[in-house]
């Protein structure tokens, strides 16, 4: 969808410049109008665009295991990063609030789960865009089964809880 929204929003601007090209006397006239309407609108085509592929590329492989976890980021299929925590490294899946998400035709939150790590301070992220509440401790429940650490359970922050206790 953002993709068909700059091929649009490009193909508008395009035709805006080439018309202007053969502005002849009213050559000022025409540099403003391309300055202010045809040129900027090309360019935000062209950003929606590089959106829409960096969207479609860009992938998180999670795997799970009695082992720990790994996190591998991958464009293209070509890895760009690979994390891994063994299972007594981990202190917390703690959940929080998608920014990228509030729900526009709806009430609907959209989470986040990170694994909090003994020695490392930053999380790492290990599920994204997960629809409300209870698929969000669904999926917590069945990492913190396939880790084998039952008393996860309770450690940690959990946004998806905090929201529902203080409705």
């Amino acid at each position: 969808m953002l993709a068909l929204f700059g091929i649009a929003c490009s193909i508008i601007g395009l035709a805006a410049i080439a018309g202007l090209v053969s502005a002849g006397e009213s050559a000022m006239l025409a540099l403003a109008f391309a300055g202010v309407f045809a040129l900027p609108l090309f360019a935000l085509g062209q950003v929606f665009i590089a959106i829409a592929l960096w969207t479609a590329a860009n992938a998180l492989r999670v795997e799970v295991s009695a082992a720990g976890v790994t996190v591998v980021r991958s464009w293209f299929g070509y890895t760009l990063s690979r994390y891994s925590v063994p299972r007594e490294q981990i202190a917390a899946i703690e959940s929080r609030f998608a920014a990228k998400y509030v729900g526009a035709f709806g009430s609907t939150r959209y989470f986040r789960l990170f694994a909090q790590t003994v020695n490392v301070p930053r999380p790492l992220l290990i599920a994204d865009s997960l629809k409300g509440r209870e698929m969000t401790e669904d999926v917590r429940q069945l990492i913190i089964r396939h880790l084998a650490l039952p008393e996860l359970t309770t450690a940690g922050k959990q946004a998806h809880i905090a929201e529902e206790e203080a409705a």
